[in-house]
């Protein structure tokens, strides 16, 4: 649910937009954003939020003395399942916060030569049908879209192992059935599920675990029915795709239970791909690249991102080496990183992960295979990673952004001649230069600190890339400084960091703002709006007047419309195509001092058109607002909350203004200068003794920066007075003991606070 903050109150006389005689005011509300989230279903992880509530069980029977690692199940004979023979499996109830098993009745529909299927009575011929059974049997057993002669089982054996034997029989028992995850028509819900509990005895589980949990006994994974649709051709193929998912979750325990989510979903993912039941989308991961690239959400059940990055970063590893490499990957016993390094030496190559990545950031951007190999996929892909920065002169500077572990930005220029770039970083990064033309294509490394020139920018190559990467698994800061000749010296000013996730359902009468800082000798050439769907918005710009009363002031531009005339399909398309622009260089609008751009909420949010937004961490600074006309006042969004009075993060509207030099002469580089505070981890951190913090704010200003206890006591003033935009304090602590604490820095542009360890 999307929650509100009031910044302030407004007289109403200065809240409302006017067009003319015309006042638009009717009442509003507020409603969740994400469209996959209102209207859609989406799984989310059941195989994974198991294994790690299995990794605390297996330990806790471990400590109880039970033989973990010695097949304790083994019979003298099979089941030797029949079709029509019954049977109650225990499945796990996932629909609250304590999961536990429950007795499924079932009776057994198909027998192959590696499996038996049982579907769930209840959801016999309601949701399963015989036809859809038999039709996982034959993807299971004989063929997939992507081999004629070969089915899920041989292909997934083939690329990553043998299953588990601990029950007697090598045949696998699929079980078919609603899965209870709380799924009530929309929304996530568990697609399938394998749980190493089952491979355990059913008395030693529930001696040691308690007398409501179970295990089968047997090797079983278990296929959702419900929302999946198996009579259709879609469903039915969408249920061989989680088949094929959960199957090698099965295998990849046998070798190693304690695999890292990223690595086991991503060979999962991979598996689906492989039985040609495609691969996941690449734009969820494309749409913010700079991103802890090994991490797994926790906080959040729609890991989808997660999903998709590491389903592309695995897909890349199999046509790069092949099966050979996702064999060891499964069967090494060493986790994550250190797993795929030992992979690597296993086949005999060289390489590190960390040599890999770099290759892998090149081919999502360029895919160009015939360029050179490892720089491509022969699986048809047709969207981009987007772009951190799009810089339309090559006259730029950007100072210290953040690199999430192994996370990698991407920086392309698209104008001007005689490019030139210098980078330099805290820490290791690699940053390589992928220029294109209309026939011309190049790769090449770029050294840090030293003066890079793209030879052919502007004649040979149209545009090019910096691909800038991380290879350390810690948060890392970069910069950067260009200049060239030519192009055009407009800058893009924004606030969203990623590609759209979806739209805010306000109502009509609503107003949606953002406000941008002045930059000194400067005019307002044009503004971009991300927009839902094919129609127009309605808005002006203004000065800016003060986020604590309304931020109209006087008018500079009213009215101006925005108009597309598509609308995108979901998943949203990565880059983002529905952009619409107004052009106001007539205006000749001095952009030196705080302006802000503001759109009319008009029609139904399921017909009218709609601005598009991002979430960021909450900045301190609250540059999207909205007038919410059923409250009479202009707010800020929060996304999500951890309590009543924490805020986490924010809405941002995608819209953006473009600035350029107002004598139209571009003598030196220009700095932008930053939209709002910005406050870096100290460095290095954890420290001992000594530590240096740097931040950049929008102006001189006067500032404190103090040091606080896990308490929130003061216990330091690090600094405190006048300083410049861009600062660094080096600071020695004396007395402090060992432990955790946080620093916050005020300004009259907001307060930051981070977190710190000190380490004697």
């Amino acid at each position: 649910m999307t929650h509100f903050t009031k910044v302030c109150m407004l007289m109403l006389m200065s809240s409302t937009m006017m067009f003319g005689q015309t006042t638009i005011k009717k009442s509003a509300t507020v409603s969740i954003p994400e469209e996959q989230n209102v209207s859609s279903s989406y799984p989310i992880p059941g195989s994974d939020r198991l294994a790690k509530r299995w990794k605390v069980e297996r330990e806790k029977l471990s400590a109880s003395g039970v033989r973990l690692s010695v097949p304790s199940l083994k019979k003298s004979s099979s089941f030797g399942f029949t079709v029509g023979a019954q049977r109650s499996w225990y499945a796990t109830d996932m629909s609250g916060s304590s999961d536990y098993e429950y007795s499924v009745s079932s009776t057994c529909r198909a027998v192959g030569t590696n499996c038996y299927v049982f579907a769930e009575d209840a959801s016999w011929n309601t949701y399963i049908t015989q036809a859809a059974v038999d039709s996982i049997v034959k993807a299971f057993e004989v063929r997939t879209p992507a081999n004629t002669s070969k089915g899920i089982f041989q292909l997934d054996t083939m690329y990553f192992g043998t299953p588990p034997d601990v029950d007697g029989d090598s045949k696998i028992v699929i079980l078919i059935l609603d899965i209870k995850d709380g799924y009530s028509g929309s929304g996530g819900y568990i697609a399938g599920y394998f749980y190493g509990i089952n491979e355990y005895s059913d008395r030693e589980v529930q001696s040691e675990l308690g007398s409501n949990r179970h295990s089968n006994e047997a090797e079983i994974y278990y296929i959702d029915c419900n929302p999946a649709n198996l009579t259709t051709s879609n469903g039915i193929a969408g249920v061989a795709g989680t088949t094929a998912h959960e199957f090698q979750h099965m295998i990849h325990w046998k070798y190693d239970g304690d695999e890292i989510s990223f690595v086991n979903e991503g060979c999962a993912e991979a598996a689906s791909a492989l039985c040609g039941y495609g691969l996941r989308s690449p734009s969820l991961y494309y749409a913010n690249t700079n991103v802890p690239f090994l991490d797994w959400g926790e906080s959040s059940e729609n890991v989808l991102p997660e999903y998709s990055r590491a389903a592309i970063f695995t897909w890349y590893l199999i046509e790069q080496f092949g099966s050979s490499l996702t064999r060891y990957i499964v069967q090494e016993t060493t986790n994550g990183e250190e797993g795929y390094n030992r992979a690597f030496q296993s086949i005999g190559s060289s390489l590190q992960f960390s040599d890999v990545i770099k290759d892998f950031s090149v081919a999502t951007r360029l895919n160009r295979k015939d360029y050179n190999s490892k720089y491509g996929f022969d699986y048809q892909i047709l969207v981009k990673p987007a772009d951190h920065h799009t810089l339309t002169s090559p006259n730029a500077s950007i100072v210290n952004d953040t690199l999430k572990p192994y996370g990698t930005t991407y920086l392309t220029y698209i104008n001007g001649t005689s490019l030139s770039v210098n980078f330099s970083s805290s820490s290791n990064i690699s940053v390589r230069a992928i220029a294109t033309g209309t026939s011309s294509v190049s790769v090449t490394d770029v050294p840090l600190g030293q003066t890079y020139s793209v030879d052919g920018f502007g004649s040979l190559y149209s545009s090019v890339t910096f691909a800038v990467i991380n290879g350390t698994q810690s948060n890392v800061l970069y910069s950067l400084s260009s200049s060239g000749t030519g192009g055009t010296s407009a800058l893009e000013l924004k606030y969203d960091d990623t590609e759209p996730i979806g739209y805010l359902q306000l109502s009509a009468g609503d107003t949606v703002c953002v406000w941008f800082q002045g930059v000194s000798g400067m005019k307002l050439d044009s503004i971009r709006v991300a927009l839902r769907r094919a129609g127009s918005v309605r808005g002006g710009v203004w000065r800016f007047n003060s986020a604590s009363q309304t931020p109209l002031g006087a008018p500079l531009a009213v009215p101006i419309t925005a108009s597309v005339t598509q609308t995108p399909g979901f998943p949203y398309p990565v880059p983002w195509p529905n952009w619409g622009s107004i052009d106001l260089r007539s205006y000749n609008i001095d952009a030196s001092n705080p302006f802000a751009v503001a759109f009319l909420v008009e029609g139904s949010s399921t017909e009218g058109e709609r601005i598009m937004v991002t979430s960021a961490p909450d900045p301190g600074t609250y540059t999207s607002l909205t007038y919410l006309s059923d409250y009479g006042g202009w707010y800020f969004l929060t996304s999500d909350y951890n309590s009543e009075d924490e805020k986490d993060s924010v809405w941002n509207y995608v819209i953006r203004a473009y600035v350029s030099s107002a004598n139209g002469v571009e003598e030196q580089p220009v700095e932008l200068l930053p939209e709002r505070m910005y406050l870096s981890q100290n460095f290095p951190n954890p420290f001992n003794p000594s530590t240096a913090f740097h931040y950049i704010l929008p102006a001189e200003d006067y500032i404190t920066l103090k040091l606080y206890d896990m308490l929130g006591r003061e216990v330091a003033t690090i600094f405190e007075g006048i300083s410049k935009q861009e600062n660094t304090i080096y600071w020695t602590t004396q007395n402090l003991p060992s432990g955790t604490y946080f620093y916050r820095l005020y300004s009259r542009f907001g307060t930051q606070v981070k977190k710190l360890v000190l380490l004697k």
